[in-house]
């Protein structure tokens, strides 16, 4: 994939707009459809690489960007347009899965539900996802906080602990942007794994050996997505086809990256901010 195809917004536009006519053209498909959701960065495109695999499941070509059907304005308390958001997912045919990073909101929850979506949510370990999200941000010219992230800030250091604190009202107003502080941001996606009908899954789980996971949490994973979303047990044939497939947005993929980059001050901050997710999805703070 060309450099120019991943840095320019219109034309990755203009390349996802045909793929997703092509998906919807697939009135013939049967089979489930499945929603993949996570906090940025937290491993949807893992999940969907190991998905895509399966003999019964293809993508949709679709990513439903939280701005679309967001009708707070960008408060705190996200709240779902439904109207929009219905519009998407009756695009998605039988046997696709499209994704998403939606913070979680009660009505967004139920819509999914009664459009008979298998929802499957992704959790990692928020120290890994803001080095990810960090590299990510500096590497990808189009994206909002790129030149507010690079040229504000000289280091990957400062550039993590200013992720980490949100970006102040006189930011917004020089670079038009802003985000939430990383523990409101990550306060906003735990209602997902509260919900009994979601499957909510670890990254490192579904890393596997190639991730530094294991391979037997890999096993356990997968057999967990493909009997919640209903798919038949294709474990054997997904794990041989291989889960890192390289993509625009899938840097390294590898566990415990966090342990080589904080010094203690920084991860003392980290791990506060984020005390309340290491705790509720069994992450250890040393």
């Amino acid at each position: 994939m060309s450099g120019n195809f991943v840095q320019s917004t219109v034309l990755r536009a203009m390349a996802l707009s045909g793929l997703q006519m092509r998906a919807r053209s697939m009135v013939w498909r049967r089979g489930p459809r499945i929603f993949v959701n996570s906090l940025p960065k937290a491993g949807t495109h893992l999940a969907t690489s190991l998905l895509g695999q399966h003999p019964q499941m293809v993508s949709s070509y679709c990513h439903i960007l939280t701005q679309e059907v967001d009708r707070s304005g960008g408060a705190q308390a996200f709240q779902i347009d439904q109207d929009r958001l219905s519009l998407k997912l009756r695009r998605i045919r039988g046997g696709q899965f499209v994704t998403s990073h939606l913070p979680f909101d009660a009505d967004c929850h139920r819509m999914l539900l009664e459009e008979d979506f298998r929802i499957v949510n992704i959790v990692r370990d928020p120290r890994d996802v803001l080095i990810s999200m960090l590299h990510y941000i500096s590497g990808l010219k189009r994206h909002r906080l790129h030149r507010l992230l690079t040229t504000e800030y000289s280091t990957d250091r400062e550039r993590a602990a200013a992720l980490l604190a949100g970006f102040s009202p006189e930011q917004l107003e020089e670079y038009g942007v802003s985000t939430f502080p990383y523990a409101m941001i990550l306060g906003r996606f735990v209602g997902w794994a509260n919900a009994s009908d979601v499957l909510t899954l670890r990254f490192e789980d579904l890393a596997g050996p190639r991730g530094g996971g294991s391979a037997e949490s890999q096993l356990n994973a997968i057999s967990a997505l493909f009997e919640h979303t209903k798919l038949d047990p294709e474990t054997d044939r997904v794990l041989t086809g291989g889960s890192h497939k390289k993509t625009a947005t899938l840097r390294k993929g590898i566990i415990g990256e966090w342990r080589d980059f904080f010094d203690e001050p920084l991860l003392a901050e980290v791990n506060a901010a984020s005390s309340n997710w290491l705790d509720e999805f069994g992450y250890g703070r040393g």
